[in-house]
């Protein structure tokens, strides 16, 4: 494993932490917010308009409601308001392949 994998996988487990200590009725202490911070800023810099952050995003496909609604609640925090869609496999079997993540912008949830 190289460094940066290792990095990353840390910094992985230790959002995981804070998110289930949150979950678990704990207040986030300053270095917890700064690592959700920086977890939300990191996903919303994924998907957002890189020429202006406050317009719509790029549809961003993930494989599960649990991936769907951390990258939602990113996008929330930063323009006020995202959609989760099912994605449906276009073809006659109608099965759902996951789910899209968008949002319209932070001018739309602010009635611009």
């Amino acid at each position: 494993m190289n460094p940066y994998e290792i990095k990353r996988s840390i910094e992985i487990n230790t959002g995981k932490q804070t998110l289930q200590r949150i979950e678990q009725g704990f207040l986030p202490d300053q270095e917890d917010s700064e690592i959700i911070q920086k977890r939300r800023r990191d996903l919303f810099n994924k998907v957002c308009n890189q020429t202006h952050w406050k317009m719509p995003t790029k549809d961003q496909f993930v494989s599960t409601h649990t991936e769907a609604e951390i990258l939602a609640d990113a996008i929330i925090h930063f323009v006020g308001g995202a959609e989760i869609v099912p994605a449906i496999a276009n073809d006659e079997s109608m099965k759902q392949l996951g789910f899209i993540v968008r949002s319209k912008g932070y001018y739309h949830y602010i009635g611009a």
